[in-house]
């Protein structure tokens, strides 16, 4: 059951640990004129915010020293109702160590604090308008990996993937790539895989440029054929790799 909540811009739960929001709309009524919205949890150690609306927020800011888990699930944060303007959401979370998100349209500007992540889950994937600049879409993917640099585990959709790919093609230097490329990234997820060739130009694309990888696990979709599954298979370790250590791992 959905509901709306009123609430004040600004918000203390000084003991709270656990804090699990969904199916929950906070609209444009509830909020002061700056369009701001802070949360402060001192002690919360595990945020999960599913199917949740943030309508005519501007900014919204979560002060958490302690938590360890964060998860924003199929969420639309929006500044204005017709989606033309960036929710900004600030999160100062210096203990992180897993982060999962899962977003359609991808509209909103994350900015994360600095903390030492170990796994993350980033399964974006573009809107209607967005698919016809999948170099936008793969641009704030990018912006949004390069929080996240000392990540050791990552899992990556298949969109997620593409849009990247997007991005580097066209635009690609040095710099641009996330920098747990270079320096941390052990273990990548590919989910959703089903073969075909930006998919494939993808996983290519990650193995040649993680420099210290070390697992990268592809888990197909249960549709593709027995055959299909051999020959991509078979295809996936011919690809060059960046690391030596690097193994190829199919979940088919």
């Amino acid at each position: 059951m959905s509901c709306t909540l009123k609430v004040f811009a600004s918000i203390c739960l000084p003991s709270l640990k656990i804090f699990e929001l969904s199916y929950a709309t906070f609209s444009n009524e509830i909020f002061s004129k700056s369009r701001q919205l802070h949360f402060s949890f001192l002690a919360l150690e595990v945020l999960n915010v599913t199917r949740c609306e943030w309508l005519n927020v501007k900014i919204i800011s979560i002060d958490a020293p302690m938590l360890k888990s964060l998860k924003l699930l199929s969420s639309t944060f929006e500044w204005e109702l017709d989606g033309s303007h960036d929710c900004v959401i600030k999160l100062q979370v210096p203990s992180l160590t897993e982060f999962s998100l899962r977003s359609c349209g991808f509209q909103e500007k994350i900015l994360l604090g600095p903390f030492s992540l170990s796994y993350a889950t980033i399964d974006l994937s573009p809107d209607v308008f967005e698919r016809n600049d999948m170099r936008e879409f793969g641009l704030r993917a990018c912006m949004l990996l390069n929080q996240i640099s000392n990540v050791k585990q990552l899992t990556l959709s298949a969109c997620t993937f593409e849009g990247i790919l997007h991005w580097v093609e066209d635009e690609f230097v040095q710099e641009m790539l996330p920098q747990c490329f270079q320096s941390s990234l052990k273990v990548i997820k590919f989910e959703g895989f089903s073969g075909n060739e930006p998919e494939l130009v993808s996983f290519k694309f990650f193995l040649e440029n993680v420099m210290v990888l070390e697992q990268m696990i592809v888990i197909a979709w249960k549709w593709i054929s027995k055959p299909t599954k051999k020959k991509l298979k078979k295809q996936l370790l011919t690809y060059p790799k960046g690391s030596n250590c690097a193994k190829i791992v199919c979940c088919f």
